[in-house]
């Protein structure tokens, strides 16, 4: 809720912001994000299976396990900052995010 936004319709401060195409950014840059780092995984697994070989053969595939993880993780992680902040742009500048909670308008900040 915004106190400085008012309703152009009814004047009411009773504002709310949509958020849509952040949410949606947000969600597609994780898939993209974890389907992007699959290269990126496996020299991860890699890595981590190298430094688990000091524990032996279950460590290696520990390590290995834990790092594909790690890499997919970080991956999805920067995917949905990244869709996310595209978003937020998006509803800023293109669509109505603000809605009247009072009277149901949108409008933007136009």
């Amino acid at each position: 809720m915004s106190s400085a936004l008012h309703c152009p319709r009814c004047k009411s401060p009773n504002i709310t912001t949509r958020n849509y195409a952040r949410k949606a950014g947000g969600a597609l840059g994780a898939a993209a994000g974890a389907a992007g780092s699959a290269a990126a995984m496996m020299s991860s697994a890699e890595a981590g299976a190298t430094l688990g070989m000091t524990a032996g053969p279950v460590g290696a595939v520990v390590g290995g396990l834990a790092g594909a993880l790690m890499g997919a993780l970080f991956g999805g992680a920067a995917g949905s900052v990244a869709g996310a902040t595209a978003g937020e742009a998006i509803d800023n500048n293109v669509f109505d995010n603000h809605e009247c909670a009072d009277c149901g308008h949108t409008f933007g900040r136009r």
